[in-house]
């Protein structure tokens, strides 16, 4: 019954102290027996330490417990233990029961409690008032003597007062729950406590503590327990001198030495006899003198001496990838070429989230086996999203997410019907279909989606996979479905969820994909999924044991299982014992470490700073301890501590030890070192080097390029940039020759070698196609629109992947803006034809008939459009009734239009080509190909004035769009002029007469808004309104056919309906849109040239990756193909076609100059 402490500063022999006091003992007496308490993360090193002792007895007679451990066998024992374990996961359960429960009585917490990481917060604030033995009766308490102990002056009283009362609410119930039925870790140290004294395997015994730089209160209390019961507690801590009295704050051992100091104090305050103290201070883990001194130099100001040639190196890095990359290449030369093996050997990082993943992908790649010492969430397993999306189907009417989220898994279907699964998701987003009802019918499958054609064999046999998949996925769902709406208590509702994962074989299935991992040596990945199964096993037990009988309701029962998935966690164990560890620098317990890799030693991060996570602030948990509520140490503490943190990291090291730290992190953000590197540098003036690590050998120096060549397929990914850079004329080592050498004439690598080296060669080129295959793809006759002409000219490529290759998006159940312009289109001809069918004109009609007049087009016209789909949701009804608006406005802006201006429609949707109202223009190209245009045109209007007939065209959009001679020029915008020139040259055999161009000219569908003033009445809003569908295009420049445009416009005046303005002579304005009509001639003999030069490219093959810029933009912005060309500047054959905007003026002296010159050359 007595304690004895084992001091001593890092490396000072303490554990090893142990480990042979242990060893003799059982030599000795080998049917002794003795425990050894460790932190957990320590245990598996600590038994394989003893197992490899000299001495055979290491083992057999010391037991390596936690106090986890200790607990579940001491209550084992004496039988203590009839009450269940509940895991953190049935914990979490419990809160999001007991936080839905008592929503309504939460003072502050009402609105948080379905927020992300509440539930997780809650949960570690109850444990750590369970670590600090306030049960939920004391913590009661405080929120009733709270008020009494603080001064009104602080403002922040009334919100602590309204936390304490919420979680005492919550932490009672909870507390309620577990009392005589259940027990989490916590209670269970509780219950250690109380059942020590029963342990007859405790009594006299001797216990060895190791590992622990501070207690909670409630271990310290189990430690007391043990000394009562012990014949002697032997603990060791990292201190420099016996702790007669509490320390300085600013000491480097200050948290040691507290643990210490309380832990003495209550040994004297029960009685028990305190042995004299051991202090070890021989530093016999160093191998090196450098690391001797360093730990013996650590925290003493000056610095007494400088150390030079000691094995310690200090060097930046370009980015943590860099970093990372440094680090492996040197693990795999210690292993290599100086005889390390992997566990003598440790990677320490401040950021696990910042660093884990660039060292689990760079280990993994070089073939460096490493343990990560780091619980994984388990929420990315197939199982635990499986049976989230699960629940989120049933009560989210089975929506397209989360039921493919379930497929996706690879637990729902087998491997081999891919294709149908992938088939049955095209065919739900392309008709919207959710809801149980329509996934319970048969569904029918027509490519073009036209019911009424007769159904073809590939459509059968489409439809059959689809149906069958379709059955799949809702047998089993459907049943679970039933089964939970038929369910009542909450072990009716788990009992549901087991018996549909057995439905769909889920226990068989991961034990398949276990053997798999097992047979791809993916040990660990392999039990991943055993401990998915029985997470999700014991997740259900345990909600059945805490809730079993209540009857809670599908949201609620959701919400707290989801509860239980967030906190469940991987439990991994080394696999092999010969593996480097990777552990952050505040939780690591790893010894026997003789090479030590310390990285990202960035200012923030060593000594980082505190977080302020958690329910109560900083300030909070002061005033909290200044009244006497003891609670864990305070964000200033832990920032006092943070030197005792790099000290541990520094000196773990028996021979080797590498700093490093990053100058930016991945999105390129600058990081600075740690003032740590500084001082490290201070100690060893010739070990902190000036180049910084890199990730490509090129831009390291020439002689230290060898030293990248440390694994094949490293070495081969390397291979290819450096021949790139040798390329662009930076030096090759030589190394790199032979490593290419080598890898060519490998049997084993040639084939890889040669792929990899292949991207030296890679340019992103499309190869034009041949002559032969252009005729086979396009024929000998091609039917092209002029919306396929500009897409050409836009970029060859996305033209060939549309039209040659017929490559498609994949359609998808939404409101395009396709879908928008085809029924304002649809809408105004038939609100045309219904007026015409009743002998009227635009005209005609009131102001008061274009709203009816467009609510009857919509009306009519709606269901047509994508499937119905303005009638499936409230949100899609809301967007009919704007489009109705939209529609109303633009039919009373045309009946006004029509009242000021002298032309009326000839017709509405013109279409030329084959049976069409106009014939096509056909071209014959220089290779034979006959090329015919087809199209349709919106809109046809014609004037009669005293110098003839003109003729207008004009093309209704959606949204706005203007008309530009450059644009026409670069073939970007050739549309408008070809509809034009069609109709003159048809007009005299459609027409029966000769027309004059008037415009071409864009009208914007749109319901304008408006900012008006007070002053502003409704006739000078309406005609502002007016003014926002003045037309954009080209008129001709007449006076005439501008009178017949705009017939309101009397002397100067700019008109509402076209791009014109006139002054005071009459002329136009320097901003008007006019052509004369000798330009417009030209444009159209411009416009049937280019179109035949267009054409012969397309026939010709030309598959060019080459976008254009035009004014900052480019069609990449928009294009469905732009993941297919995957172009990229950085290639010398994917280059910008720079177009130059230029004024009108001067195109059309460009489009002149090369139209003469044509002519010159025929």
């Amino acid at each position: 019954m007595s304690l004895r402490l084992v001091l001593g500063r890092s490396g000072t022999g303490k554990s090893t102290m142990l480990y042979q006091e242990i060893q003799q003992r059982l030599s000795n007496n080998p049917r002794e027996r003795l425990l050894f308490i460790v932190p957990d993360q320590m245990t598996h090193q600590t038994e394989l330490a003893l197992i490899s002792s000299p001495e055979q007895t290491g083992i057999l007679g010391a037991e390596v417990v936690s106090f986890s451990r200790l607990a579940l066998r001491v209550l084992q024992e004496t039988e203590g233990g009839a009450l269940s374990f509940i895991s953190k996961t049935g914990i979490h359960m419990l809160l999001r029961k007991y936080v839905e429960e008592y929503k309504e009585e939460l003072t502050l917490y009402a609105s948080s409690v379905s927020k992300p990481g509440f539930i997780e917060e809650m949960h570690d604030f109850i444990q750590e008032l369970k670590r600090y033995e306030w049960d939920a009766d004391s913590f009661q308490q405080i929120e009733g003597r709270f008020d009494q102990s603080l001064s009104d002056e602080w403002q922040g009283q009334h919100v602590l007062e309204q936390k304490l009362h919420d979680v005492a609410l919550i932490y009672k119930g909870v507390e309620n729950a577990l009392q005589n039925h259940f027990t989490d870790a916590e209670d269970l140290l509780q219950l250690l406590i109380e059942q020590i004294p029963h342990a007859s395997s405790l009594q006299g015994l001797h216990i060895y503590v190791d590992g622990f730089h501070e207690y909670t209160p409630l271990e310290l209390s189990v430690l007391n327990a043990l000394m009562h019961s012990a014949a002697r507690v032997t603990v060791t801590f990292t201190l420099d001198r016996f702790p007669e009295k509490l320390p300085e704050e600013t000491a480097l051992f200050r948290k040691t030495h507290t643990a210490a100091f309380q832990m003495l104090e209550r040994a004297k305050l029960e009685g028990i006899s305190v042995e004299p103290y051991v202090i070890c201070s021989n530093p016999v883990r160093f191998a090196a003198e450098g690391l001797r001194q360093l730990e013996a130099f650590f925290g003493v100001q000056p610095i007494p001496k400088r150390i030079n040639n000691a094995p310690v190196t200090i060097q930046g890095a370009v980015h943590r990838r860099a970093e990372v990359e440094a680090a492996a290449r040197r693990i795999t030369a210690l292993v290599r070429d100086e005889g390390y093996m992997l566990n003598d050997i440790a990677v320490f990082v401040r950021n696990m989230d910042a660093y884990g993943h660039l060292i689990q992908r760079t280990f993994s790649q070089m073939e460096i086996s490493f343990f990560m010492d780091q619980k994984k969430t388990m929420l990315s397993h197939p199982l635990v999203e499986l049976v989230r999306s699960a629940l989120d189907v049933v009560l989210g009417a089975w929506r397209y997410e989360p039921v493919f989220r379930c497929v996706k898994t690879g637990l729902v279907a087998q491997a081999n019907e891919r294709l149908s699964f992938d088939e049955l998701e095209n065919h739900v987003l392309a008709y919207g279909i959710y809801g149980a009802k329509r996934w319970g019918e048969t569904w029918s499958y027509r490519r073009y989606g036209d019911d009424a054609a007769k159904q073809t064999d590939n459509e059968k046999e489409k439809e059959a996979r689809i149906n069958a998949a379709r059955e799949r996925i809702y047998e089993p769902f459907s049943v679970l479905e039933n089964r939970l709406k038929r369910a009542k208590t909450v072990r009716e509702k788990c009992t549901a969820m087991f018996l549909f994962l057995e439905q769909l074989g889920i226990d068989e299935k991961l034990q398949e994909m276990e053997a798999a991992e097992e047979a791809q040596g993916e040990i660990e990945r392999a039990t991943e999924h055993r401990q998915a199964w029985q997470a999700i096993l014991n997740l259900f037990d345990q909600f059945v044991d805490t809730s079993g009988e209540e009857e809670l309701s599908f949201a609620v029962f959701k919400q707290v299982v989801i509860s239980g998935l967030e906190s469940l966690q991987f439990s991994l164990v080394p696999p092999a014992v010969d593996q480097v560890i990777v552990a952050t620098m505040e939780q690591s317990r790893v010894f026997g470490v003789k090479a030590a890799f310390v990285l990202g030693v960035n200012d923030g991060q060593l000594p980082a700073v505190p977080s302020e996570g958690g329910l109560l602030s900083e300030e909070e948990r002061e005033k909290l301890s200044d009244s006497g509520f003891s609670l864990a140490t305070t964000a200033r503490q832990r920032l006092l501590d943070e030197t005792f943190v790099a000290y541990m990291a520094f000196t773990k090291a028996a021979e080797e030890l590498y700093i490093s730290y990053a100058l930016a992190d991945e999105e390129g953000r600058t990081l600075q070192p740690s003032p740590w590197v500084a001082r490290l540098a201070d100690i060893f003036p010739d070990r902190a080097i000036a180049q910084l690590l890199v990730s490509e050998p090129s831009e390291d120096a020439y002689d230290a390029q060898e030293a990248y060549l440390v694994h094949p397929r490293r070495t081969l990914s390397l291979l290819a940039s450096q021949f790139s850079a040798a390329k662009r004329g930076y030096a090759l080592h030589d190394a790199w020759w032979a490593a290419y050498n080598l890898f060519v004439t490998d049997p084993k690598w040639e084939m890889f070698a040669r792929m990899i080296l292949k991207s030296l060669f890679y340019e992103n080129k499309a190869t034009s196609l041949s002559t032969e295959m252009s005729k086979e793809m396009y024929g000998d006759t091609i039917q092209t629109s002029v919306s396929r002409m500009e897409s050409f000219q836009s970029c060859a490529f996305a033209h060939y992947a549309r039209y040659g290759l017929k490559l498609r998006e994949r359609s998808v159940f939404r409101l395009g803006a396709p879908d928008i312009g085809e029924l304002f289109h649809a809408a105004i001809k038939y609100m045309t034809e219904d007026i015409t069918n009743n002998h009227k004109t635009w005209r005609d009609i009131s102001s008061d008939d274009c709203g009816p007049l467009a609510e009857r087009a919509i009306d009519q016209l709606a269901p047509l459009i994508q499937k119905e789909i303005l009638f499936s949701t409230n949100r899609h009804a809301y967007i009919l009734k704007k489009l109705k608006d939209i529609v109303a406005r633009t039919a009373s802006v045309l009946h006004q239009q029509s009242l000021q201006s002298g032309f009326t429609p000839v017709a509405m949707e013109v279409g030329f080509g084959a049976n069409e109202t106009l014939p096509s223009p056909v071209f014959t190209l220089e290779n034979g190909v006959r090329m015919e245009l087809v199209g349709r045109i919106d809109q046809v209007d014609i004037s009669q004035n005293t110098e003839g007939p003109f003729i207008r065209i004009i093309d209704y959009k959606s949204s706005a769009r203007d008309l530009s001679l450059a644009e026409i020029y670069y073939g970007l915008s050739l549309q408008m002029l070809v509809y034009l020139d069609v109709v003159l040259n048809e007009a005299e055999t459609w027409l029966g007469k000769e027309v004059s161009p008037a415009g071409m000219l864009y009208f914007h569908i749109h319901n304008p808004l408006i900012k008006a003033s007070a002053e502003d009445d409704n006739e000078a809003i309406e005609q502002r309104i007016i003014e926002q569908f003045r037309m954009k295009g080209y008129m001709l420049a007449n006076a005439n056919v501008a009178a017949d445009m705009d017939q309101s416009v009397e002397g100067m005046g700019k008109s509402t309906i076209a791009p014109y303005k006139l002054k005071k002579d009459g002329q136009f304005d320097a901003y008007s849109s006019v052509l004369a009509k000798d330009d417009i001639s030209l444009l159209r003999d411009y416009s049937r040239g280019l179109m035949r030069k267009i054409g012969l490219d397309i026939t010709s093959g030309e598959t060019d990756i080459a976008p254009y810029m035009y004014k900052g933009r480019m069609p990449c912005e928009y294009c469905d193909f732009k993941t297919v060309c995957q172009f990229d500047e950085s290639f010398a054959a994917n280059q910008i076609r720079l177009l130059k905007p230029q004024k009108d003026n001067d195109i059309m002296a460009v489009i002149e100059e090369s139209m003469t010159s044509e002519e010159e050359d025929e």
